[in-house]
Parts: structure tokens; sequence; C-alpha cells
């Protein structure tokens, strides 16, 4: 299922992140996860394995911003090239003790422009999450 998240939500990209511009919503699945079954690991409560996340999913619709290089340029050459990007969502803002995900992703989707009168032009990526995905908290 997935989670709209609030006004403070950021998405950065790169391994010392910097944050999409002008977003106006961002969206997250966190895909599945499969459990281990306790009895096959003989611990007390099923755990999560390597690589048991799957199908993760990060929307993000933009105000067109032709200046955002390390964000909206960023996705689409990644996305003619094929590339992965290094991402850090930050679903509650980037103050300490709130919440960090963290991991590569494939932009899956670059959605065409659009333009309602009276409005800024937008545009939406769907970035496709590779593998597992690290969840932690801003220091």
């Amino acid at each position: 299922m997935a989670t709209m998240l609030g006004n403070s939500a950021k998405l950065g990209l790169g391994a010392t992140p910097d944050y999409i511009q002008n977003h106006v919503s961002i969206e997250w699945d966190p895909g599945t996860h499969v459990l281990v079954p306790s009895s096959e690991l003989g611990e007390s409560v099923p755990t999560l394995r390597p690589g048991s996340k799957s199908g993760a999913t990060i929307s993000i619709t933009c105000n067109k911003n032709r200046e955002d290089t390390n964000g909206q340029i960023a996705l689409e050459t990644a996305a003619s090239g094929g590339t992965m990007v290094d991402f850090t969502l930050a679903p509650e803002g980037t103050t300490t003790g709130s919440q960090s995900i963290t991991g590569s992703a494939y932009v899956e989707t670059i959605g065409a422009e659009t333009l309602a009168q009276d409005q800024m032009v937008t545009k939406t990526y769907v970035l496709k999450v590779s593998g597992d995905y690290t969840e932690s908290t801003f220091i």
C-alpha cells in the first residue's frame, strides 16, 4: 500500500544528498517484506533476511525547474542512461531523529509535463528501488 508523505518530506540524490527542489508531492510504497520464520533461524521472532524487501517505489511530482541540475535533471540523465541513483528519502524532514530511508533506484518512468490553467508545469518521476533499502534516523 502506498503512503503519501507530508509537506516536510524530501527526496535527495547522491551519497551526500542534494534534495530535489520544487516538489509538490512524494509518494512512498515500501513494497513487500518477506519474513523468515523464527523456527528456521532459531530465533524467537520472525526476521527480515537480506534481499527480503522488494518492489519498493518512490513517486515524486515536481514543479518543473530546469536549473535543478542535481535533482530533476539528474533523474532525467539517469533515466536516459539506464543508471541507478543513490537516494535518501526523508519522510518527516531532515531534522535530528527523523526517519531516513536510503538505497539505490532506477528511474522507471518520467511522466509527461502537465499544465493546468494558472498553474506551474509539473512532471512526475517514478523510481523503482533496487533490492534492499535501509531505514534509520537522521543524527
